[in-house]
């Protein structure tokens, strides 16, 4: 399955840099084992962010072996993983930042899924060389973004950053088919970089682990 400028051949390392910038990926997770491994509060309390961090580990292995073997098993590998860290991150942020109640947080998340059922209805799937999978994210990512602004809430900060990295991140790769002849490695190893970035801010602004720092600190 050949869809990015960097495959010329069907060789194994026919992407080496959309290979290799999966390892973007596993620096945030094992950014994310760190900032979890030092919260004042028991595990069992972040079950839904380990859960986050197993996904994006294999959200970097998945996409590894889609950019590697690219086989239709592979794109799987690839989409479920991502797919899944989307719909856990919305309830995440429903439940710690917005603290919605269970009626609330399945009343938003069933927008959520309508959002993506217009989507994937009403535009072709090589849509903006099908970064149309991303779109109801990144709807979804601005509307939280202006929930916490609005709400005076300081996980705003964060999601404001990833919402500008996410816009330019999609921009790379959507216009990775179009600059094949210009330049070509492509562009959509930039977006493997500046995602990473993303889930980075993203997981940051939903986890509480500055002020169990410092009530720990405080009880010492």
């Amino acid at each position: 399955m050949d869809i990015y400028c960097e495959r010329v051949n069907d060789g194994f390392w026919a992407e080496p840099l959309n290979a290799v910038t999966n390892l973007a990926f596993l620096i945030v997770v094992v950014w994310g084992v760190k900032a979890l491994g030092g919260s004042a509060r028991p595990a069992i309390k972040f079950w839904d962010l380990w859960l986050l961090v197993v996904l994006l580990a294999l959200i970097g292995l998945g996409s590894f072996l889609w950019h590697t073997l690219a086989t239709s098993w592979s794109a799987l590998a690839d989409a479920l993983p991502i797919l899944g860290f989307i719909y856990v991150y919305l309830l995440s942020f429903l439940a710690r930042v917005a603290k919605f109640s269970v009626m609330g947080m399945g009343f938003w998340f069933s927008v959520f899924l309508f959002l993506n059922y217009l989507v994937y209805t009403e535009l072709p799937a090589n849509f903006l060389n099908g970064s149309v999978f991303y779109l109801p994210a990144w709807v979804s990512l601005l509307a939280m973004t202006i929930y916490c602004r609005v709400a005076g809430l300081s996980a705003g900060r964060d999601l404001f950053l990833a919402s500008l990295l996410f816009t330019v991140s999609l921009t790379f790769r959507s216009v990775d088919q179009a600059l094949c002849e210009a330049w070509s490695l492509g562009t959509h190893f930039v977006w493997h970089i500046l995602n990473a970035l993303v889930l980075y801010r993203t997981m940051r602004a939903i986890m509480p682990l500055r002020a169990d720092r410092q009530r720990a600190i405080a009880g010492n």
